[in-house]
């Protein structure tokens, strides 16, 4: 029949695209506000100099925060431009400023400030002469302070860096102005919000409420080929985010910005850039190439439980190190670096589309907001390869999907064969902390999904003869791996750390939980400090208290979702064993003993976004009037009111109260656009503020200059091949000195001390042949030496999982270790050259001694 009323049609269409817009308009506005009241508030003082280096540095300005032990705020400036004034600024974001330190991170030892103000936010400037500056040390002859008009001229002479406090003992409260300044945008949040509340509603309702039918394929092969020539196209441009520029300032002393593209290198993802990063190019630099075998990593074959690159059969199942053996190690790298992330937004992308019925853009956003969640971000890079192992697991069950429910055989072989590839993948990450959990999760999904499509299918006996293949194949190259790890794994099983510890949960506090909802502002410098670091800090958005009263909803009006149920049921589980604890036996049986509570945090997050990605693609319920928005909106903002301001309390007052409140009325609205089924706005508000906050927790990078281009390694290297055999041995009292053995691991030489996967036991048997020492050196540690005057060696405890080789330079025990090089870090003075030993040469703070 033709439309009589074609007029009519098209406004009634229009007015239906105006309806959707308005909401989606709100939603990015409120996004944008909380994003703005979180990061972009004007800072409540600042101070302003003209500061002029000899050497380009990285000058930080730290300040009491004023609540709890230790709190303190960093913001950091670099000066590039040795020489030459240069204009910075430093924010100060607290209610009063006091115990403010102007600190010298760079290897300068000089320099000028001129023109150096205090200027609270709505008061009156202040300069800042010599007289209101104070040295960190005690002994004048270390540092001077001079000052003619308005120009400082400071000098120090110390290897550790320079500390200047500025008006010490003053205590200057912000202003009313500057108090006032701090609730800017909640105005226009609340706006935004109000709109949002009014106008959002749900699509109408169909007679069958069950997963909308199938977008078009075309967006979703567009999706697909865009991520994979994203990965090709990125990785050999050498794009990565590595952090490994900071080796430019330990090795160099230069500012850590080589390679650096976007965003910053972060110091305290040490996995990352001091360690795997290094012993990668330590594997590619070994005789022969990327050896199963390297002491300088650990003993045996510890490369293949580290997930290295290694040259054994079982690499065959794992793509992401196959261009290690194709080209040239630097982009080689990259192309490992970027299977983490686009391995996991395709592996997510794909299955959501099950889940959803194929809604592209919900199983986008989906895909992105746990790629771009906090807790993988800041744990992107480690040895335990999160990313790679969350992406399998992922691909193996959309590969289960088309096993089991795909009707011809072509599709269902070659997803038998990809299974095994996946399956064997993800055994061979060897970290049951993480490994455990998603198990579980798996398990519950398949068997939500044998709930749901219960029913007869064609080509049952080929199905099953496929999945019996699938798991004898499995588990036969995994029994065959195991004959060759076994003793490592039985080494590590049997040290202090991590081999004998066990867990049955309960340290994990409910307000942990809450913690990421008031860290949108969290960097590397700014965390909440009794949180120990950042990456500790980091979490997963809790989303599963606003899921649950909507999916409570489904189950008694007779639509019970086992996709959204069964994964939120664990994810309880998950919950009561991070908070409370389970018995010692129920941990020990279900092999939950292996894993501690912060790292259950990974199931608690997946299972949520995955039961909140199922729950938004389903058909919503029947339309409620505004007023059930207002009063469900009103109940959320105060009980999320009273938590985050308890969470905010434990966090020392990590928050200002604005931003507490600006979170409350955020999540609040969160939860009604929940409630309604609004997926859209919910999508919105979730993503846009977390995307911000994360995107460039990992820079964005050029290569790893920090290594392939760093001065330093290539001396070093270049010593290393002059004379190949025998070991190194790092000397030094200092940070640098610590973490120079690993930094020397990426030349390929042999390196006693750094960071060891399980004792170097040959060289205990030197240093240690009573034992005495075992209960320091049985674990993971980091070995630090230290030259020492007593006759014979001594290890003592460091802080952290450290410990310390106080060493004599004597030739017998320097041969018994077969050590051939020394490198001297940072060392006061000429030290006496040992016997049998000679200098080669000196460059940047270091010494290099050789054995005759």
């Amino acid at each position: 029949m033709v439309d009589s009323h074609p007029n009519l049609h098209n406004a009634s269409a229009k007015m239906s695209s105006r309806d959707r817009a308005v909401p989606i308009l709100l939603a990015i506005a409120c996004a944008v506000a909380f994003t703005g009241q979180v990061q972009w508030r004007p800072a409540l003082f600042t101070v302003e100099a003209e500061i002029k280096t000899d050497r380009p540095a990285l000058v930080e300005l730290r300040y009491n925060r004023g609540h709890g032990n230790r709190q303190e705020g960093i913001t950091s400036r670099v000066i590039d431009k040795a020489g030459e004034f240069v204009r910075v600024r430093f924010p100060i974001e607290t209610n009063s400023a006091q115990g403010l330190r102007l600190i010298n991170q760079g290897a300068g030892r000089s320099l000028e400030i001129r023109s150096l103000t205090f200027n609270p936010l709505g008061g009156p400037a202040r300069s800042l002469t010599a007289m209101d500056l104070a040295t960190n040390t005690p002994n004048k002859t270390e540092t001077r302070i001079s000052g003619e008009g308005e120009a400082i001229h400071v000098e120090w002479n110390s290897l550790e860096p320079l500390v200047l406090h500025l008006m010490p003992g003053s205590r200057i409260p912000a202003t009313r102005l500057a108090a006032l300044m701090q609730w800017i945008f909640i105005v226009p949040l609340v706006l935004a919000l109000a709109g949002l509340i009014m106008t959002v509603r749900p699509h109408p309702p169909t007679r069958n409420a069950g997963v909308a039918a199938p977008e078009n394929s075309r967006s979703r092969e567009l999706v697909v080929v865009s991520l994979v020539a994203l990965y090709f196209v990125a990785s050999f441009l050498k794009l990565n985010g590595s952090s490994t520029a900071l080796w430019r300032y330990q090795a160099e002393r230069e500012l850590p910005n080589a390679g650096i593209i976007l965003g910053t290198p972060k110091e305290v993802r040490s996995d990352e850039w001091m360690l795997q990063t290094p012993w990668i190019f330590s594997q590619a630099r070994q005789t022969p190439a990327f050896s199963v075998r390297n002491p300088s990593v650990g003993s045996d074959v510890t490369p293949l439980v580290t997930n290295l690159p290694a040259r054994h059969w079982s690499t065959l199942f794992r793509p992401q190190m196959w261009p290690f053996f194709l080209m040239e190690t630097e982009r080689a790298f990259a192309f490992y670096w970027n299977f983490k992330g686009f391995a996991l937004l395709l592996g997510a992308f794909l299955f959501f589309g099950i889940l959803t019925g194929g809604k592209t853009l919900l199983d986008l956003a989906g895909a992105t907001l746990l790629t771009f969640s906090p807790f993988l971000q800041w744990w992107w890079s480690t040895p335990t390869c999160l990313p790679e192992m969350l992406a399998l697991f992922f691909f193996g069950l959309w590969l289960c999907r088309v096993l089991f429910c795909d009707g011809r055989r072509g599709p269902i072989i070659a997803a038998g064969l990809g299974l095994i590839v996946v399956g064997v993948n993800f055994a061979l990450c060897c970290y049951p902390r993480f490994q455990i959990p998603l198990v579980y999760l798996a398990a519950a999904i398949l068997a939500a999904w044998w709930i749901v499509e219960r029913k007869p299918a064609t080509l049952r006996a080929f199905r099953g003869g496929c999945l019996v293949a699938v798991l004898f194949v499995t588990g036969l190259i995994i029994y065959r791996w195991w004959l060759d790890v076994a003793e490592i794994i039985r080494v590590t099983s049997l040290l202090s750390y991590p081999g004998q510890i066990r867990f049955t949960g309960g340290d994990f506090g409910w307000r942990r939980f809450f913690d990421p909802f008031l860290e949108f502002s969290m960097t590397g410098d700014r965390y909440p400090e009794q949180l120990q670091n950042t990456c500790e800090a980091a979490g997963f958005l809790f989303l599963a208290p606003f899921l649950l009263p909507p999916v409570m909803r489904q189950v008694f009006r007779g639509r019970p979702d086992p996709l959204i149920i069964l994964p939120l049921v664990l994810a309880v589980f998950a919950i009561v064993f991070m908070a409370c604890g389970v018995p010692t036996w129920v941990a020990n049986l279900s092999g939950w003993a292996y894993v501690y509570s912060g790292r259950a945090n990974l199931l608690v997050g997946t299972a949520t976004v995955i039961a909140l990605v199922r729950f938004l693609s389903r058909e919503p319920e029947e339309g409620t009037p505004p007023r059930t928005n207002i009063g469900l909106f009103a109940g959320w903002l105060l009980i999320l009111l009273i938590v985050l301001r308890i969470t905010n309390v434990q966090l020392g007052h990590f928050q200002s109260s604005g931003t507490v409140i600006a979170t409350a009325l955020f999540f609040a609205l969160v939860a009604v656009c929940l409630w309604r089924g609004a997926a859209t706005a919910t999508c919105l508000l979730l993503l846009i503020p977390q995307f911000y906050a994360t995107a460039l927790v990992n820079p964005i990078s050029h290569g790893v200059p920090g290594i392939t281009e760093s001065r330093v390694l290539k001396w070093l290297a270049e010593a290393h091949r002059r004379k190949p055999t025998g070991s190194w041995i790092v000397l030094g009292e200092t940070l640098r000195a610590q973490v120079f053995p690993d930094f020397i691991k990426a030349s390929g030489a042999q390196v006693k001390g750094g960071m060891r996967c399980n004792p170097d036991y040959e060289m205990l048997r030197v240093l240690d042949p009573l034992n005495q020492y075992r209960a320091l050196t049985d674990r993971y540690a980091w070995v630090h030496f230290k030259r020492t005057d007593a006759g014979t060696p001594r290890i003592e405890p460091a802080e952290g999982l450290a410990y310390d080789v106080k060493i004599p330079l004597d030739a017998g025990l320097l041969d018994q270790l077969d050590i051939k090089h020394i490198l001297e870090v940072d060392l006061p003075g000429e030290p006496a050259v040992p016997d049998h030993f000679h200098v080669v040469d000196t460059r940047d703070g270091c010494r290099l001694l050789e054995r005759n």
